[in-house]
């Protein structure tokens, strides 16, 4: 597994897991949106301003950049937690 970083921080295409959420203030936003940790997100969008956007469990979300750097990711997915090998 690759080190950690930020959502804000990736490159689009590539399929991250979220690790934890690094905000306090922002932790239960992003619950609800469904980024926790173990979760499984595509980025798909990500300029120099505006919204990161990111899919994930069959839904497209556009974040702000505010939220995006308060979520924690690492590059290599592994298996879903659950998933029979």
């Amino acid at each position: 597994m690759t080190s950690p970083k930020r959502l804000d921080e990736t490159e689009p295409g590539a399929q991250v897991r979220v690790v934890r959420l690094l905000s306090s203030d922002a932790r239960q936003r992003l619950m609800q949106l469904g980024l926790v940790p173990g979760t499984i997100v595509s980025v798909r969008q990500i300029r120099s301003r505006g919204p990161v956007i990111v899919r994930l469990r069959g839904c497209t979300l556009a974040l702000d950049r505010e939220l995006a750097r308060s979520v924690e990711v690492a590059n290599d997915p592994g298996p879903a937690p659950g998933a029979r090998p």
